[in-house]
């Protein structure tokens, strides 16, 4: 038989003072076979250690439920969201520890707090005082986003298909996942999703992918005309030639034949669906679904209606709009927006000793190699100082980061790294930008995040 008085001695083996530790309840949860154990006045004590203890001492699981752990969870819940700023959590008697990664992290939870008041006192019965330990990622450099992609299998030719010019397909047909080593003649299948005509050389850059990876093929001369006039963006090709490299190193197709094949998804239902929820291109940050090619695949299936519900914006509207008439099928305008704290202040730290139009301005914009300071970098600053609504000054540099920018960086930012050669480093460049900022308020459009790489770069490089 267990007892309780038995209990609370071996509580004493890893709580300091058992004198403040209540046990209100004890129960067995039959279904998990475990002992429940409730506890009261339980803050600032290692939940892992007692229940270790416990079970090891019992011989049975336990699982230890106490008001600080819902707290706990429901704070964790509030602070985070769907971004882990906060690590741990640590409830005390003379107030709370929330422990984050770096600065930028600070600054997030910082700015939640301060719109949080009814909820903390909903939880703590209180504004509890908070205290912000920041701690470093020391898995920076380790932390790689790996997305495994299936390679495809080659297959064999079905002997189906519409030859727009040329050979046919060889027995084997690969997909671009799975060449083989250049310098033998294959055929490729896949989807096209790019042709660019370079009138100078009469040369035909047909991009094809299969999801996994993409190839190009040159088409040449008098094939050309034929390629253009029959094969759209959509369509699925076979293209067949030789397998070679390009100045890149890449592999290329010389294509000597093309067939096109009927792969195009049907809708046969006889009751047509509206799709009410799609993003496009122009969503913010989350989509790259071509307006055109999702109305004209709607008019396909033989929907009467398309929304579009972009994120954050209605800029995809007045090209939908025109396409959508282009195609005899009804636009349904939408968003998704965003709740906001909408008395999130937009000045912060100013005295308010002068008139605000009358003091020094610096306008400043960065472009970054991602979106978090944490694990990206700066690689240029612009800025200009106004004074009396004068344009006073004006600074700017390139900043060469650590680390080579990813494709999708050159994409975005449209600074190669040609461009880059000539930057300065991070740690000249900070001192400089600092003796141009001087006193001066800091204006930005996207304040946060720009005052974010800022901070953390300048707090990198000066130890401030």
């Amino acid at each position: 038989m267990i007892k309780i008085r038995d209990i609370k001695k071996n509580l004493s083996e890893v709580v300091p003072d058992t004198n403040k530790v209540s046990i209100e309840e004890i129960s067995l949860d039959l279904e998990r076979e475990r002992m429940v154990i409730k506890l009261s006045g339980f803050p600032g004590i290692d939940e892992k250690a007692v229940k270790s203890h416990l079970e090891k001492v019992l011989k049975l699981r336990v699982s230890l439920d106490y008001p600080e752990k819902h707290q706990k969870e429901r704070l964790l819940f509030l602070l985070n969201g769907s971004v882990p700023y906060v690590k741990d959590v640590k409830i005390r008697n003379n107030g709370i520890t929330l422990v984050v990664v770096g600065e930028f992290a600070k600054d997030r939870v910082e700015g939640k707090l301060t719109s949080l008041k009814e909820e903390l006192i909903d939880i703590f019965g209180k504004v509890p005082s908070f205290h912000i330990e920041v701690i470093e990622d020391v898995n920076v450099e380790k932390r790689k986003i790996i997305q495994k992609i299936p390679v495809k299998r080659a297959l064999s030719y079905s002997g189906e298909g519409e030859v727009i010019f040329g050979r046919t397909p060889r027995r084997t047909v690969y997909p671009p996942s799975s060449i083989p080593e250049p310098g033998v003649e294959v055929s490729v299948k896949g989807k096209v999703f790019k042709m660019d005509l370079n009138g100078k050389k009469n040369v035909l850059n047909l991009y094809i992918t299969d999801g996994a990876d993409s190839i190009m093929g040159k088409i040449f001369d008098k094939d050309i005309e034929v390629v253009l006039s029959s094969v759209e963006i959509g369509d699925v090709v076979v293209m067949t030639g030789s397998l070679s490299k390009d100045n890149d190193g890449e592999p290329i197709v010389l294509v000597k034949g093309l067939l096109k094949l009927d792969e195009r998804r049907e809708d046969n239902s006889p009751e047509k669906r509206v799709e009410l929820h799609a993003h496009s291109k122009f969503s913010d940050l989350d989509a790259i679904m071509d307006v055109e090619e999702y109305v004209k695949r709607a008019k396909e299936w033989g929907f009467p209606a398309v929304a579009i519900t972009d994120h954050g914006n209605v800029q995809a509207i007045p090209y939908f709009y025109e396409v959508a008439r282009k195609y005899g099928i009804k636009p349904i305008f939408g968003m998704e927006g965003y709740m906001i704290n909408d008395a999130e202040p937009i000045l912060h730290n100013y005295s308010g000793e002068d008139e605000i139009f009358e003091t020094k301005f610096v306008v400043v914009d960065l472009e970054t190699t991602g979106l978090d300071p944490v694990y990206d970098e700066i690689v240029e600053i612009g800025a200009v100082k106004i004074e009396n609504g004068e344009i006073v000054d004006e600074y700017h540099t390139m900043v060469k980061p650590k680390k080579e920018m990813s494709r999708e960086s050159v994409r975005i930012t449209g600074i190669t790294r040609d461009m880059l050669e000539e930057g300065k480093p991070i740690e000249k460049v900070v001192p400089k930008f600092l003796e141009f900022l001087g006193d001066s308020i800091l204006v930005a459009h996207n304040a946060n995040f720009d005052y974010g790489f800022l901070r953390y770069w300048i707090s990198q490089v000066t130890g401030k």
